[in-house]
């Protein structure tokens, strides 16, 4: 089958998803996305913000301009396609759907979804697509045109010595660093070895929506959120901090060389996230902030512990303990083959 592969570039994560397809012997346009200027989608926003972006994402016809410029460049709707492959569909529209099922009336649209719709009104594009997938447990739950479909593993012929009781990789947001913080501690108190790493790009420059942030975090007294603020624009340092980007493979080898792995979950999503995916696939422990794991069909107690965010208190025997996870029928399921198979069959 041809294929149109349109996906966000976060971390590398889609390379796998083109490489399996072209594997199983379909042929891959694949075609970068990314949010849009002046998209009103986010949650969270004020109703005056999202009027005037709603004004500006319209009047601008962003969506047509931005499709036409891909389109010069990569001539994308002149070829005739079997699928439409979206993650996200950030800037996916009627425009662009329209160009596509006019010279591709038999052309099915399949979307996945790795970030929650608590975060970005997604369910916006939802009336273009065949099927809809997602990783987040609740949205599936919530809305019966979605179905749940955790993130993919990729398997992996490298072994590594154990140099770490528990590792942590991940980017910076909510209240991850306190909470590894807080783990640390615990870990040091019995001289377990840890790897902690959050990526946060730095901004020097305090920008308006920075300067509003931490004056309303001064007047609040959110010391959190003015400590996060002077991390972002470099006014603090900390040795869990890092503005090196991981990537997929060094992940891998940093939970390979692991007995666990720390889990901590944005607040507002309830899936599963890639690292606690790719743990159970090396046989590695699970600590986790997501409260939810105890209700999905590859949750094993023996190997996932699910902590308070806001106390993480760990189980060092936890820790200690062999253990060998049971490798679910569920979870082969997510091997990437599989995986790809479930999602354009």
């Amino acid at each position: 089958m041809t294929i149109l592969f349109i996906s966000p570039t976060n971390f590398g994560l889609q390379k796998p998803i083109e490489e399996e397809l072209r594997r199983q012997g379909h042929c891959v346009r694949f075609i970068a996305d990314d949010f849009l200027p002046h998209d009103n989608g986010y949650r969270g926003k004020s109703i005056l913000k999202k009027v005037i972006d709603y004004i500006l994402f319209n009047n601008k016809k962003i969506l047509k301009q931005h499709w036409d410029e891909i389109d010069t460049q990569n001539n994308i709707f002149s070829e005739k396609y079997d699928i439409c492959l979206c993650i996200n569909g950030l800037s996916f529209g009627d425009y662009v759907y329209n160009k596509l099922i006019g010279r591709n009336p038999n052309i099915r649209f399949i979307l996945y979804l790795w970030d929650t719709l608590n975060f970005f009104e997604y369910s916006r594009n939802f009336r273009f697509f065949d099927k809809i997938y997602s990783f987040d447990y609740n949205d599936s739950i919530n809305n019966n045109l979605i179905s749940f479909l955790p993130f993919y593993w990729v398997p992996t012929t490298e072994t590594y010595h154990t140099e770490y009781s528990v590792s942590l990789i991940g980017s910076h947001h909510d209240d991850r660093l306190q909470i590894a913080e807080y783990v640390a501690e615990q870990l040091e108190k019995h001289r377990l070895s840890y790897f902690f790493r959050i990526v946060c790009g730095r901004n020097s420059s305090w920008r308006p929506t920075l300067i509003k942030q931490y004056i309303k975090a001064f007047i609040k007294g959110d010391k959190k959120t003015i400590r996060n603020l002077r991390i972002i624009t470099g006014r603090e340092t900390h040795p869990f901090i890092t503005e090196k980007s991981f990537s997929m493979e060094e992940t891998h080898e940093v939970i390979a060389k692991s007995q666990c792995v720390l889990d901590t979950d944005m607040s507002i999503q309830a899936g599963p996230t890639p690292r606690l995916i790719w743990a159970l696939s090396q046989n590695k422990k699970v600590i986790t902030t997501n409260s939810y794991i105890s209700k999905m069909p590859f949750y094993d107690s023996n190997f996932i512990q699910v902590i308070d965010r806001k106390n993480p208190i760990i189980d060092i025997d936890f820790i200690n303990r062999n253990a060998e996870y049971k490798f679910m029928e569920y979870l082969k399921k997510l091997r990437i083959d599989n995986w790809i198979e479930e999602l354009i069959s």
